[in-house]
């Protein structure tokens, strides 16, 4: 939702997220850029710091002021090249996303590994697709956009059924991933401490998007304006309709300071 909100700025490049090794292309998910592209893989494979350099943070349409990309906390394990030049770009603009309800972030995690659907865009018309916004950002890669384009319009096989089966989460496993996101939470926020950033929480973006965009957006020196997002929300029904073993979890954290994720 956050990166949907960024794209639709004409002057911001959100990319995706593109050193997820778990699946096979890379996410860039703006116009003009091919995940499937070898010559992309090869760079990204052989030299992080060159693609990021020269397919990232390189040369964009002089309209485009603000470039950024989505990094998960398990992915940065995976680059540890990446996560040093990062930290070394001392003009470099962070944008911290937490969750404060650890216990629904876990569980719609389970939900999205289990359904396979991680985000589900809202059907959008062509016209808003073929934006001068989006044209332009894909100027520089005209005949990308163009295959990107093909894509989008490409007929679709129908989304399969959600899974609505309420999860059974065990206490140890919520123990487990509580500190662990804690734990990573804490130790990448101190990594950037030298940078200008900026913490938004998940709960805060869905009660006043406006607002935590308007923010955003003067942590990256442009004027602010209202963000379109094209998302929604995959799991809102109350925990207790999502996972079975509710009334025990409660009951596990219930003298603890996980106590107010529960309804």
């Amino acid at each position: 939702m956050l990166a949907a909100s960024l794209n639709a700025h004409p002057e911001i490049i959100c990319f995706l997220e593109i050193f997820n090794y778990a699946i096979d292309f890379i996410g860039y998910g703006v116009p003009g850029y091919d995940g499937k592209n070898a010559d992309d893989h090869a760079l990204r494979d052989r030299d992080r710091k060159a693609f990021l350099h020269q397919r990232i943070f390189g040369d964009h349409p002089e309209a485009i002021h603000a470039v950024g990309f989505k990094l998960h906390y398990e992915q940065i394990w995976q680059v540890p090249d990446v996560l040093e030049w990062l930290v070394a770009q001392k003009d470099l603009r962070v944008v911290h996303l937490k969750r404060r309800n650890l216990l629904r972030s876990r569980v719609s995690q389970r939900i999205a590994e289990m359904t396979q659907f991680f985000g589900e865009p809202i059907p959008r018309p062509l016209t808003d697709l073929l934006t001068p916004a989006k044209a332009l950002k894909a100027l520089r890669h005209p005949a990308r956009a163009t295959k990107a384009l093909r894509n989008v319009l490409s007929p679709k096989l129908p989304r399969p059924q959600a899974q609505r089966e309420p999860i059974t989460v065990s206490v140890d496993e919520c123990r487990l991933y509580f500190a662990w996101v804690e734990e990573n939470a804490a130790q990448y926020g101190s990594a950037f401490g030298d940078h200008p950033t900026l913490t938004i929480y998940y709960e805060d973006l869905l009660a006043d998007r406006e607002a935590v965009l308007h923010e955003l957006q003067m942590l990256v020196g442009l004027r602010p304006r209202p963000l379109r997002v094209a998302t929604r929300q995959q799991n809102p029904e109350p925990l207790r309709e999502l996972i079975a073993n509710y009334d025990e979890l409660r009951a596990a954290f219930k003298d603890t300071k996980y106590a107010e994720f529960f309804d």
